[in-house]
């Protein structure tokens, strides 16, 4: 399994838990490998909960440390087969960098696409990004040309691959742990601190300015009808003091708490406290952060897509939105009537035992095993 970036990072993010948990239901079967770039100039071997990971030299020069891992790392991948006289059967990848080692390895070559990176960087035009979209859309059509399947996240995103891949393409979707641990410490913290709030939580990045904007600026009118409403927000990202200086524009800072990024037990905890969990939806994703939502048992309010639509029902596992004054409307129904909220909440963790990475992983070694048994 190749990924560009150091694996595993401080801060993991939904590509990063998609790999490990792919990885680790992968191993029970198979002998799985994690090839990555290094956050220095020397080839390191080790192990992450079980799992072989070499990782490639990497400067910490800019404008080199996206390209040389793709330069050199088909010599270090081969030396490491070799010394260990190890034959891969699938390469699996995730990024459009893959493309300088794909055609090196006689193998099954699985292209796991979350988004089209070429597209997703048009979403803030300038000189810069227009520049990295037609380089990555170059690397994407050498790996729609040579890799044999495609994975993707859903429906949606699969029949917009089909306009440029004629191969097989199958969806894997995101999935939760149902061990859904909360801190707490933590908790009876915060508990105590948000006592007297109804608490609306959001987790996610801060990367792309229009994300929020749809929602963020229907809460003026939302924190004048819920006076003792507070909205936590949890992410990093190069638009969070656009968002906190927005937010004082507005006139609603005190009713909006940024806390940064947390992970985990911590991350459990507070959406365990909150009354309602939001999510916008980017391009054509279905956010992870749903389904930890949904195992936790509560509400998810979430933009209205067809892509969200082939998991959630609207008032029925969850609550969907349109636009910012549909997005108020739901929030004041939610709050409003607590027998709506208790038996969405229920019915939402019923809907998450049908999306775990252990059910993911078996859909991904049935993927395996049918096209290795298809080459032999």
């Amino acid at each position: 399994m190749y990924t560009p970036d150091f694996f595993p990072p401080e801060k993991l993010t939904a590509e990063h838990y998609r790999l490990l948990f792919l990885a680790k239901e992968s191993s029970k079967q198979n002998e799985t490998i994690i090839i990555c770039s290094n956050n220095k100039f020397s080839c390191e071997t080790s192990k992450f909960d079980n799992i072989s990971i070499i990782r490639i030299p990497n400067v910490k020069i800019a404008l080199i440390k996206s390209v040389l891992p793709m330069i050199i790392a088909k010599y270090y991948v081969k030396k490491y087969l070799k010394d260990n006289n190890i034959t891969i059967d699938v390469l699996w990848y995730n990024s459009p960098r893959a493309c300088a080692i794909v055609k090196k390895f006689p193998a099954i070559k699985i292209y796991d696409i979350m988004g089209i990176i070429s597209k997703e960087l048009l979403t803030e035009r300038n000189m810069y990004n227009c520049i990295k979209s037609y380089i990555y859309k170059k690397m994407e059509k050498i790996l729609y040309k040579y890799s044999d399947i495609i994975t993707t996240i859903n429906e949606k995103h699969k029949n917009t691959l089909k306009k440029y891949f004629d191969k097989d393409i199958y969806i894997i979707r995101d999935a939760v742990h149902l061990n859904t641990g909360y801190n707490k410490k933590v908790f009876r913290y915060i508990k105590n601190e948000y006592r007297d709030n109804f608490v609306i939580f959001f987790v996610g990045s801060f990367a792309y300015r229009k994300r929020l904007e749809k929602i963020f600026y229907s809460l003026p009118v939302l924190c004048a009808k819920i006076p003792t409403i507070k909205i936590i927000y949890a992410g990093e990202g190069k638009f969070i003091e656009y968002y906190k200086e927005r937010s004082i524009q507005l006139g609603i800072e005190k009713n909006i708490n940024f806390i940064g990024y947390i992970k985990g037990k911590e991350l459990n905890s507070y959406i365990k406290l909150s009354d309602v969990c939001i999510s916008d939806v980017f391009l054509e994703g279905f956010p992870y952060k749903i389904f930890e939502y949904m195992a936790m048992g509560k509400i998810a309010l979430v933009e209205d897509t067809p892509a969200v639509r082939e998991v959630l029902t609207d008032s029925v596992n969850a609550c969907l939105y349109v636009d910012g004054n549909d997005f108020v409307k739901k929030i004041l129904m939610i709050k409003k009537n607590v027998r709506f909220r208790r038996k969405i909440e229920l019915q939402a963790k019923k809907e998450s035992k049908n999306h775990t990475w252990k059910k993911r992983g078996e859909q991904f070694n049935v993927l395996l095993k049918r096209y290795h048994e298809k080459t032999k």
